[in-house]
């Protein structure tokens, strides 16, 4: 809790007086001078941001965020992982950190590029998500295909505070090379699954540029053409 005390001192004021009261005052055990940020984290909590909506069983261990020509839309939310992960919970934590002034900052970089984005602090009714919508002008103007350096993110509870800070990387689909080609004829999942008996090895050819992007061959016995 802060206070705002206003004293209208007149000359008939003994000012000693009044430094002593103040002073008191702030050493009163259960007063504290922090206005800000003084929301403790919540233990066992965890911080989840994406912008494809993940699959809730197959919840991905590193954040992958991916541009296209759209604007970059992602959202966060914390959860408690001793806890199911309901709508209700989310809400209950968002409410949480954002009553106390604190929402999540997303910093996009590379080696010549840095840039902080912060989330919207108003919540709407029955939001369990805190939200942000980044034209993609204000990432990068280029469309062009081109191999391209690999775009990380740092996520952070409100910028510079070292509360959840959690890493990922950012794949601009509409400039990746590999993205843009065929290669042979497209193949349905379940001839893939056909496919499985018959693979004795698989073969991964990755990116120099950007981990996210690789090529993946399955290496088949001779009975598959």
């Amino acid at each position: 809790m802060a206070f705002i005390i206003t004293v209208l001192l007149k000359k008939q004021i003994n000012l000693l007086a009044f430094y002593i009261v103040v002073g008191t005052i702030l050493k009163m055990p259960n007063l504290s001078v922090e206005a800000t940020h003084s929301v403790k984290e919540q233990k066992n909590s965890s911080f989840f941001c994406y912008n494809e909506p993940p699959d809730e069983a197959l919840k991905p261990n590193v954040i992958k965020l991916y541009l296209t020509e759209q604007n970059l839309k992602i959202s966060c939310y914390v959860y408690d992982v001793n806890l199911e992960d309901t709508l209700e919970n989310r809400r209950r934590l968002l409410l949480l950190y954002t009553s106390a002034g604190l929402t999540p900052s997303i910093q996009i970089f590379n080696s010549t590029y840095s840039k902080v984005f912060y989330f919207k602090m108003k919540l709407e009714e029955n939001q369990t998500t805190w939200t942000i919508d980044i034209p993609r002008q204000n990432i990068t103007y280029n469309t062009d295909v081109a191999s391209i350096e690999e775009w990380f993110v740092n996520f952070m509870m409100h910028y510079g505070l070292n509360k959840f800070t959690t890493k990922g990387t950012l794949l601009d689909t509409l400039r990746e090379p590999l993205l843009q080609w065929q290669l042979g004829e497209p193949v349905s999942p379940d001839e893939i699954s056909s496919l499985i008996p018959y693979v004795r090895g698989i073969k991964l050819s990755k990116r120099t540029c950007a981990n996210d992007v690789a090529l993946l061959a399955l290496v088949c016995n001779g009975t598959v053409e």
